[in-house]
Parts: structure tokens; sequence; C-alpha cells
């Protein structure tokens, strides 16, 4: 799902790899994490001092608050009916961002999806045939409306909701990475979390961060890049793959599916691909997942309303070519 983007950068190799430069030495950090891969790349003054320790420390909290691969974070507590589960404060603040994209998006993101996510075959517990019925049913299960959290209990009517914060988990994961390296003097940075990013100051030549995004499809002697945005302050993600669609055996024309949490069946789509820049990798995550519900129309519409959100969309027209939308402030960002 997260495929889609690439940091343009040269010459980054190695776990921590240091490139010495007058104006300030390259620290990078690498790894695995959260089923996905990292990259934290840092301009620093003291390539001595190393990070390495507490980049692991962030990650492992986030695990035990919201994983639900582990079977003893909070999150899998909560969906197996732990009753005396304390959420943390990492759990609230994304529960908090959580509430504000759902109610933005009229529903279409929505954190309770659990049970269709593991129905569907997405989640740690594998797929299940689903009927009608039986969608009709985990459906009484499903909405933001039916939970809130006292004293650090998360309460729910009714008992049974399944949380589900991969939608948002990597991006959270982004803003704090990124938070710790301020906190810590590093004004220049540039911190991905499986395609989640946030960039700030200048990369080792004093030019902004820039990221690629893939060509829905690649041609032989072609740029292999749909755009290269220039990232300075912001955040960027990007939702859906363009690499997995079904396409209509009469028009041609190319759909995704994503699952509906209004509707609690999945949708086909159009929008193939959605990528937002925010100020937080926290919000551009969970945007992006919600645009490829809404679709394109109501994406665009609500982008244009919004003044902390820029968004690039690729669609599917009717005659099955790749069409792209970009918003002004979107477009501003190319390089």
């Amino acid at each position: 799902m997260k495929s889609l983007l690439h940091v343009v950068l040269i010459g980054l190799l190695g776990l921590v790899a240091c490139t010495v430069r007058p104006e300030g030495q390259l620290v990078r950090y690498q790894g695995d994490a959260q089923g996905t891969t990292y990259q934290i790349t840092t301009v620093v003054s003291d390539p001595e001092t190393s990070f390495e320790s507490e980049i692991d420390s962030i990650f492992k909290a986030v695990d035990q608050s919201m994983n639900p691969w582990y079977g003893a974070s909070l999150i899998s507590r909560l969906n197996e009916g732990d009753t005396a589960v304390r959420v943390d404060e990492l759990f609230i603040e994304v529960f908090e961002a959580s509430k504000a994209i759902h109610k933005a998006t009229d529903g279409r993101f929505d954190i309770t999806v659990g049970a269709l996510v593991n129905a569907y075959g997405f989640g740690p517990k594998g797929p299940s045939r689903l009927d009608s019925a039986q969608v009709d049913s985990m459906m009484n299960y499903v909405g933001l409306d039916k939970v809130r959290i006292q004293n650090g209990k998360v309460i729910t009517d009714p008992v049974g909701i399944v949380f589900d914060f991969n939608a948002i988990a990597q991006g959270y994961t982004v803003d704090l990475l990124a938070e710790f390296l301020e906190s810590k003097g590093i004004g220049d940075y540039l911190v991905e979390v499986g395609g989640e990013l946030r960039a700030k100051g200048v990369n080792l030549e004093g030019r902004v961060w820039r990221i690629g995004i893939d060509k829905p499809v690649k041609e032989r002697g072609e740029d292999p890049f749909q755009a290269i945005v220039a990232l300075q302050g912001k955040s960027l993600a990007t939702s859906g793959n363009y690499r997995k669609f079904r396409a209509d055996e009469t028009t041609g024309q190319k759909y995704v599916h994503t699952i509906d949490p209004t509707t609690g069946y999945t949708v086909q789509q159009n929008l193939l691909s959605a990528t937002v820049v925010a100020d937080e990798a926290m919000a551009a995550d969970g945007f992006a997942t919600a645009f490829m519900v809404l679709g394109l129309k109501k994406s665009i519409e609500l982008v244009e309303t919004r003044t902390d959100l820029e968004a690039m969309f690729v669609y599917s027209n009717e005659k099955g070519k790749w069409e792209v939308y970009q918003s002004p402030g979107f477009e501003n960002l190319i390089r």
C-alpha cells in the first residue's frame, strides 16, 4: 500500500552511514520495524553521538501501545476483551487525532473497523467468508461514536469493538521520531517509516529534501517519477497502489477495493492513489487512507476546503487511462 514513494538521495549506504562535508556530516539510521522498513537521515555537526537506542525505544513504545500483531500490546489486550487495560498517552493521542479525521471525512476514517479488517483478511486473524448478514452484524461494533476514554480506560458500547490503528500508527511513529530529533537540536532531517515521511531543514548539499512519487506505468527511458516533491517542514503519505487493481473487461477502467467503515462493504473506486501533504505525518497518513474511501470527487472537494492539506490523486478515467489531479498548493511543491 505504501510502496509508491522514493527518497531522491544519492550515496547513502550502511546502517549508520557518515559522510564528511564542510557544512556538516550525514548520519543515517535504517532498519526493520512495524512490519516494514525505516530510514532516518540527519545532518549533524557531531556524528559520534548515536541515537540508535532511543530510536529503537520509540518503535517499541508504539508497538507496545497499538500494534495488533503484538499479542501483549494494549490494543491487542483491548481487542481480546481485557477490561482492566489502561491506555497510555500514545494511544490517547492517536485516538483523538483519529476522531478529528473521522469527523472531517464523514466517518470514512475509523479505527473501530478491526472486526471488518480481520474478516476481509487484512488483520492478524486471517480471512473469513462474509455474507450480508455477517457484515450487518459486525457494523454494530463499528463507529467512533460508540467509544470514549475515561480516566485511561477505553469504554465501548457495545462491548466487543475491535480497534485497528494501522492506517495511522506509522504516520504517528514518524512524528514521534521527528519530535525526538528536534528535542536533540537536530534541525535537518528526513524521517521515513513504511513510506510515510516528515522532513525539516535541508540535506547535506543545502537543498530541500526531495521525494519521488512513482509513475503508474514506467516506460523504458522515461523519468520513473510521477512527481518530485520538495518537502520542507511538512509530512507526506501515500495510500493506494496502482499495481493492484481490477480492470473492467468492457471499458478497461481500473478500480481498487477499499473497506468503507460507514457500510462495512468494500467500495469500488477509480481513485488509485492518494498522496497527502500535511504538517504532521499522522494527519497525512489518516487522510490519505480516508480519501481512498471517499473517492475522487469528494476528496477533491474536501482538499479544496482545507488550508492544512495538499494532495495529488492518481485515477483512471472512463477509458482506462491514467490521469492526475494536483491541488494548487501541491503543484507549488513540485521540483
